[in-house]
């Protein structure tokens, strides 16, 4: 099974997104090779931009996912991580905004127990927190993995490894199945 982070379950649904292409290329592949899930968490963080959010387990559906429940191990795992993550922050001297764990250290530890694959476009967190997790990112023009933020454009799939192991995946597409974003601004994560 391969996961998806709401980054691209977003970008899928908006079509003036630049990886929105990218993002419907990854969902078939992932169900030609396997099965694409969400989470709980995702459907969580994608509600936002549905008017009807009933419908949403349904649209996603439509679109191509598998709902998977979020198992108890990751939840624990979530926790640990988050706890670390908030230790560092401190030692200079900053304070971390969340008490509570942020819906990517649920994500990123939900592929981690189960051991998915994890399609996003916003990688950092997972690789520091969950470095054993396979994720398949967009890939910049030079070839290196690096965040959303920093890429022009999107490019060519790859699954990589956070220990640097590459594998080509060939992209397929498949339609829109989901309503247009109802407020753009709503489906994009500030850093």
């Amino acid at each position: 099974m391969t996961l998806f982070d709401t980054s691209v379950v977003i970008d899928a649904r908006d079509t003036d997104s630049p990886w929105h292409e990218w993002a419907k290329e990854q969902i078939a592949a992932a169900n030609v090779t396997d099965e694409a899930v969400v989470n709980p968490v995702v459907i969580a963080e994608s509600a936002g931009g549905f008017e009807q959010r009933d419908d949403i387990p349904e649209l996603l559906q439509r679109m191509g996912f598998t709902l998977s429940p979020l198992p108890v191990s990751a939840a624990i795992r979530a926790a640990k991580a988050f706890a670390i993550y908030r230790k560092r922050p401190a030692s200079q001297g900053k304070q971390p905004a969340s008490r509570i764990p942020l819906g990517d250290f649920f994500i990123g530890a939900h592929a981690e127990a189960e051991g998915l694959k994890l399609v996003t476009r916003d990688p950092e967190r997972v690789k520091t927190y969950f470095p054993a997790v396979k994720l398949i990112v967009p890939k910049n023009r030079g070839g290196i993995f690096t965040s959303a933020r920093r890429l022009q454009s999107p490019e060519r799939p790859v699954l990589a490894s956070t220990r640097g192991q590459l594998n080509r995946k060939a992209p397929a597409a498949i339609g829109g199945l989901l309503p247009r974003p109802s407020a753009p601004g709503n489906f994009h994560r500030t850093p």
